[in-house]
C-alpha cells in the first residue's frame, strides 16, 4: 500500500512539474478562434519559453523565445478581463497596424490570412431553395454559421476554406464579403443584437521597449489606455498639462514590448481591437495541437 501511495505522489509530482514547465492544457472560452478551434476544445501550450517555471529560469541564461506573427498563443489581459485568451499574433513590437474597410494591413502590405480566418458574406442567390441543399450538401450549417435570409442574399459567416466551394454552388450569382459601414443590413443586424466586424483602426505603432512617444492629443488618445493598464502608469490631467506618476511630462518611454493578437473569427471576437495590444510578459503559452 504504501508503495502505490508513493507512486501515486511521484506521478501527481511529474504531472504539476510538467504543467507548471514544460506542456499544459487549456479548454477554449470561446467561438473567437473559430474554424481552427472551438468553444469547449482543449488545447496543449507549450510552456518552456512563455509563463512557465522553466522559461525564468531560461531568460536568466539568455534563452528565450518571443511570439512570432501569425502564431497562436495563450496569454492573460488586465484585470479588466478576466481569464486566459487564445488568439493569433498579427503585429510585432515596432510594426504599424491599420485597418480600413475591413482590411488588416502590417508596415503598409495587406496581412495574407490564413484559411481558418473567418468574415461575414452576402450571397447573392437566384435560387434559394437550391442554395439551402447545396450550403447541407456542402456540410456547411446555416444556423450553425449564423446564416440569415433576405430577400435576395443570404448573410453568413465563412471562413476562407470554405469560399472556392461556395462560389461554385449552383443557385448562386455571387458573393460578397460584408462591411458594416454604410450597409443597408446593419440595421437588421443591430436589432437582432449581432456583432460586426470593426471596418476601421487608425495606424497604431505597436510599442516596444525604449520606444519613446510624444503625448499630444492623438498620443494619448492612442496609448493612454496601454501605459495605464500595463505600465502602471498614472495619468492627471491639470490646467490642460499631463502628468504621469506625479511628474508633468510630454514624452513616454514604453518599458515593455507588446504584440497585436486577434481571433480568426474577426465578427465574433474581443481581441486587440478592444484591449490594446498585450504585454510580453502576459503571454502564458504557445498553441501546439488540438486534442
Amino acid at each position: 500500500m504504501k508503495k502505490l501511495i508513493k507512486i501515486f505522489l511521484i506521478a501527481v509530482l511529474v504531472i504539476l512539474l510538467t504543467r507548471s514547465s514544460f506542456i499544459d492544457i487549456y479548454r477554449i472560452p470561446s467561438d473567437s478562434m473559430r474554424n481552427l478551434l472551438y468553444r469547449g476544445d482543449l488545447i496543449l501550450a507549450n510552456k518552456t519559453t512563455y509563463g512557465g517555471i522553466l522559461s525564468g529560469i531560461l531568460a536568466t541564461l539568455g534563452i528565450r523565445s518571443v511570439p512570432k506573427r501569425n502564431e497562436v498563443y495563450v496569454f492573460t489581459i488586465n484585470p479588466e478581463y478576466y481569464g486566459l485568451f487564445v488568439k493569433r499574433c498579427i503585429a510585432v513590437p515596432g510594426d504599424v497596424i491599420q485597418i480600413a474597410g475591413g482590411i488588416v494591413s502590417i508596415n503598409g502590405q495587406q496581412v495574407a490570412e490564413t484559411n481558418t480566418v473567418r468574415h461575414q458574406y452576402k450571397v447573392w442567390y437566384n435560387n434559394y431553395s437550391m442554395t439551402k441543399e447545396n450550403f447541407e450538401k456542402g456540410k456547411i450549417d446555416l444556423e450553425e454559421n449564423g446564416g440569415i435570409k433576405f430577400s435576395k442574399y443570404l448573410f453568413i459567416g465563412l471562413d476562407l476554406s470554405q469560399l472556392p466551394l461556395v462560389k461554385k454552388m449552383k443557385g448562386i450569382d455571387s458573393l460578397t464579403r460584408y462591411i458594416s459601414t454604410n450597409d443597408s443590413v446593419k440595421l437588421s443586424l443591430d436589432r437582432l443584437g449581432m456583432s460586426t466586424e470593426m471596418p476601421r483602426l487608425a495606424a497604431l505603432k505597436i510599442p516596444y521597449k525604449g520606444m519613446k512617444i510624444i503625448l499630444d492629443k492623438q498620443g494619448y488618445t492612442q496609448y493612454a489606455y496601454i501605459i495605464r493598464h500595463y505600465e502602471n502608469a498614472a495619468f492627471v490631467v491639470k490646467d490642460s498639462s499631463l502628468y504621469i506618476s506625479g511628474r508633468k511630462t510630454g514624452h513616454y518611454t514604453f518599458k515593455k514590448n507588446y504584440y497585436f493578437m486577434m481571433g480568426d473569427n474577426r465578427v465574433n471576437a474581443i481581441d486587440s481591437r478592444d484591449y490594446g495590444p498585450v504585454p510580453e510578459d502576459n503571454f502564458v503559452g504557445k498553441y501546439l495541437y488540438k486534442l
